[in-house]
């Protein structure tokens, strides 16, 4: 969340400065102004923030699983290897958290073209 708030942040504040006059002439109403004009800057920069984030967040909790030891999840697999010293199954599970990373992102761009097509 601190990197999506700042990041969003940023990019309405940057672009806040950049229309101040068009603004103050053409005021419109909070909603208005928010869709129209902070969502539109802000939208090419949501899908890399999501991707980024969701990554973040799947890597998290993978290692929370490795901290608890719950038994049926990736990260206790990856700790399983790792005390086994099997190597190749520690670069497997790596490789499976890389796909599933990948497919995920690669849901996301189609989510945001499909979206970017019917509402935008």
């Amino acid at each position: 969340f601190p990197m999506c708030y700042s990041q969003n942040m940023t990019i309405i504040q940057m672009n806040n400065q950049r229309y101040h006059q068009l603004l103050q002439a053409y005021p419109l109403p909070l909603l208005k102004r928010y869709y129209y004009h902070d969502f539109c800057n802000l939208r090419p920069s949501l899908l890399p923030l999501f991707s980024s984030s969701f990554a973040f967040g799947f890597k998290v909790g993978i290692m929370a699983e490795i901290i608890t030891s719950n038994g049926y999840g990736i990260g206790y697999q990856m700790n399983l290897c790792k005390f086994n010293m099997d190597m190749a199954g520690i670069v497997v599970w790596s490789i499976v958290i890389i796909v599933i990373t990948l497919c995920i992102d690669l849901l996301l761009t189609k989510l945001n073209e499909y979206f970017a097509k019917k509402f935008f």
